[in-house]
């Protein structure tokens, strides 16, 4: 793996005893593009939740369909100023172009750019 902040995560996840090998491999391809300005230690648990999370929609995904899947979340002590309120967006497609770009526009447009966007894509083989 070549990504430091990749491995820093991993790291972390398998000191906590938090990380089996099927979501190591998983989640170095994941967050593989993975920016230090993005992660912190801390939150090392969160990111594997949220990776997990992501899989489970995709294994459920039928052939053809996109499921989006929206998830509110607030900060504990930061709520009041709005600074702790944030929305996960899942999205889960076949590969389309420009999907992601055009996501964000949108976003920004209605006043709520992205603080941060992960998009892994993965080659998928369905058991018939």
């Amino acid at each position: 793996m070549k990504n430091r902040v990749t491995r820093s995560l991993l790291t972390t996840l398998r000191k906590s005893k938090s990380l089996n090998q099927a979501d190591s491999e998983f989640l170095s391809i994941y967050y593989h593009r993975l920016s230090g300005q993005d992660y912190e230690p801390a939150k090392a648990k969160e990111f594997l939740q949220i990776a997990r999370h992501h899989r489970k929609l995709g294994e459920k995904r039928p052939p053809g369909e996109c499921i989006v899947e929206l998830s509110n979340h607030t900060v504990p002590g930061v709520a009041r100023s709005g600074v702790g309120n944030y929305t996960h967006i899942f999205i889960v497609q076949q590969d389309r172009p420009f999907i992601i770009d055009s996501l964000q526009i949108k976003l920004s447009i209605l006043g709520k750019p992205p603080y941060r966007t992960f998009h892994p894509l993965f080659a998928v083989t369905r058991n018939t």
